[in-house]
């Protein structure tokens, strides 16, 4: 986008401030869209033709994403498996995924979480603390509560449409 994500974090940006002109036609086509699916594929599409070509992810700072996805939750070992320092993955996640990797580590613990809670009929939460990466329960519902501002079980009493797209994507 030509600047560091990072300078969007916990701030609403009007799209008009990142990329000029194309707000009307973004509004229009997204209001138009049948499904979330759709729009989520014509907002990709939008931000992917505005994207500043001179800075790519680096094939290193990839590596390091997936790995988080896939369960990694060391900073520490995941520099080292870089052959970087923790402050340079943590300036470069800043740049480029716009928080650090504990925060993008505790949201993919929580995306993980989610989809247990979302798509399992009987749950045992110590089972989902660890299954998930956490160090016991009593760090996931303090986690989910951060999130969520609710405990997990008083998250699952109540009805929640968001957390089905953001789980699902649909």
């Amino acid at each position: 986008m030509g600047v560091p994500l990072s300078d969007f974090t916990d701030r609403t940006v009007s799209v008009s401030d990142i990329w000029g002109g194309g707000e009307s036609v973004l509004h229009e086509r997204l209001s138009e869209a049948g499904s979330f699916t759709e729009r989520i594929a014509f907002f990709e599409a939008f931000a992917g033709s505005r994207l500043s070509t001179s800075a790519g992810i680096s094939r290193e700072l990839c590596y390091a994403i997936g790995s988080i996805q896939a369960g990694n939750s060391m900073v520490r070992r995941l520099a080292v498996a870089l052959g970087w320092s923790e402050r340079r993955l943590e300036r470069r996640f800043s740049e480029c995924v716009g928080v650090s990797p504990k925060i993008f580590i505790r949201i993919m613990r929580f995306q993980r979480l989610l989809t247990i809670l979302e798509t399992s009929d009987e749950i045992d939460f110590a089972d989902a603390s660890v299954a998930c990466g956490y160090y016991d329960q009593s760090h996931m519902n303090r986690d989910f509560a951060s999130f969520a501002g609710a405990s997990p079980t008083a998250f699952l009493k109540a009805s929640h449409r968001l957390s089905a797209a953001f789980v699902t994507g649909n």
